[in-house]
């Protein structure tokens, strides 16, 4: 929907999939980057410790109490690739996690915090900085996601951030989204809006009274 209300296309070389289990504490994360595809795993093991598998194969070892985890790899022009995971608990339910990725000398940072200790009342925090990426430049990435199960048949999710960068005409001002999404006895209301250049687009949508809208073009 947002590149309908967009005076502009946005199309980002970035594609990433990220599947948290904290039942198996169990974690997986999937980029594709401008076409290049790369997976990367977390399984857990007996006593403590952890497999770090790198397209389906093991790259590292490491106990969640050290709290730290570093990998090095030699990409095909020979360059180093550097990653470094610290993590401030030893608790895959509850942690805030910082990811420095350092690639010819300049590094890209994700930090992304979360508590889904309680699921039916969870948060997560990402924030992601990077300087001179391929593509994109400089440029930051945030968003708090929150969510909670009211009850049987309600239940809320909030999110909100920003994202911007130097190299993408599109967004070197910033694009600010503000989104909520509540659902109560089968009422479901919906709105997401993004700023961006000093204007606000936004999408409504509600069951009870209907409404139905993509601002500011059209309001049903």
């Amino acid at each position: 929907w947002f590149t309908w209300m967009m005076p502009v296309t946005i199309k980002s070389p970035f594609d990433v999939l990220m599947k948290f289990n904290p039942a198996e504490k169990s974690l997986m994360l999937k980029t594709n980057i401008d076409t290049h595809e790369t997976h990367l795993q977390v399984v857990p093991l007996a006593g403590g410790k952890f497999n770090v598998e790198f397209d389906h194969k093991v790259i590292a070892e490491f106990v969640a109490a050290d709290k730290k985890v570093e990998v090095t790899r030699t990409m095909k022009d020979g360059t180093q690739l550097k990653t470094m995971v610290t993590w401030t608990r030893g608790d895959l339910v509850e942690n805030t996690a910082t990811v420095t990725v350092m690639y010819r000398g300049v590094a890209q940072v994700a930090t992304i915090g979360w508590n889904v200790r309680d699921l039916a009342h969870g948060t997560v925090k990402i924030d992601v900085m990077g300087k001179k990426a391929p593509f994109v430049g400089d440029f930051e990435f945030h968003r708090n996601i929150k969510w909670n199960v009211l009850n049987a048949r309600g239940f809320e999710l909030v999110w909100n951030g920003k994202i911007t960068s130097n190299m993408m005409e599109t967004v070197a001002t910033p694009i600010i989204t503000d989104a909520k999404i509540t659902y109560n006895n089968r009422d479901v209301q919906v709105k997401i809006e993004e700023k961006f250049n000093a204007k606000t687009y936004a999408l409504m949508f509600n069951t009870k009274p209907f409404n139905f809208a993509l601002l500011p073009f059209f309001e049903v």
